[in-house]
Formats: C-alpha cells, structure tokens, sequence
C-alpha cells in the first residue's frame, strides 16, 4: 500500500511538472525541433526510471 502511495506521488508529480509544456505547444506547434532528452538520475529498472520511460513513450507518439 505504501509503495502505491509513493508512485502515485511521483505520477502526480511528473505530471504538474511537465503540464507547463503543453500550453507552450499550442503557441509554438514547431516545438520540439530537434531531439528532446530526459534525463532520470536513478538506476534503470526503478520506479523512476519505468515512469520516465512511459512518459517518454507517450511524447514520442505526441510529439512524432
């Protein structure tokens, strides 16, 4: 239960701190221009690491 809590935390979290982007999408609809990458400073496999992939998915296919 407490490990819920805490990715739900950090769900909640990557997302208040990546929703500055899309109003800036909808002014600009060349961005981005040139590769974005994200970097998770934890090691791969962890939470973190699951978390930045997915949302790295779900850009890529936004952004194409």
């Amino acid at each position: 239960m407490k490990i819920g809590r805490i990715f739900l935390l950090c769900v909640v979290s990557l997302l208040t701190s990546v929703s500055g982007v899309f109003p800036q999408t909808a002014m600009a609809p060349a961005y981005p221009n040139r590769t974005v990458k994200i970097i998770v400073p934890f090691t791969a496999g962890s939470n973190t690491d699951i978390l930045a992939r997915v949302l790295a998915d779900k850009l890529g296919s936004l952004w194409k």
